[in-house]
């Protein structure tokens, strides 16, 4: 199955993907550096991107059709994606996915609770929340 790109990219036809890496990017020069150096802080920052994107990854997909093989991956993709290429932008090993396992698996349950809900017709709203909370849960433990 070859999947259409979307186009327009999704950031030029809602401003509010513009607005939120605009608010983001003030609220991340605005923070001091020792508020972003504290390790608990970029441990709940790090699991809340985790579920968000998994939850992300795992709505687009399932917005193609694509099967529950294809809407876990594209979760988990998505998810652990991001943060491997956030460390490699700011010159770091990526630890979070080469030596942690439980964070790749904390989107792979978040991948398979959106499969579920979905199969049950959770509502849209439900289905990413639940499934970032979780995820952010997850990973925190």
């Amino acid at each position: 199955m070859m999947m259409e790109p979307t186009v327009p990219v999704a950031a030029m036809r809602d401003q509010n993907y513009i607005l939120l890496c605009i608010i983001t990017a003030l609220l991340t020069f605005a923070l001091p550096k020792r508020a972003l150096a504290h390790p608990a802080l970029i441990k709940i920052l790090d699991a809340f991107g985790l579920g968000v994107f998994t939850a992300l990854g795992a709505a687009k997909a399932a917005m193609y059709d694509m099967n529950i093989t294809g809407i876990i991956l594209c979760g988990i993709i998505t998810a652990t994606g991001g943060g491997v290429i956030r460390d490699v932008l700011s010159n770091r090993l990526p630890p979070t996915v080469l030596k942690t396992d439980f964070y790749a698996t904390a989107a792979l349950i978040g991948g398979i609770l959106f499969c579920v809900l979905r199969y049950f017709r959770a509502p849209a709203g439900w289905l990413f929340f639940v499934t970032a909370s979780s995820v952010t849960v997850i990973r925190m433990l």
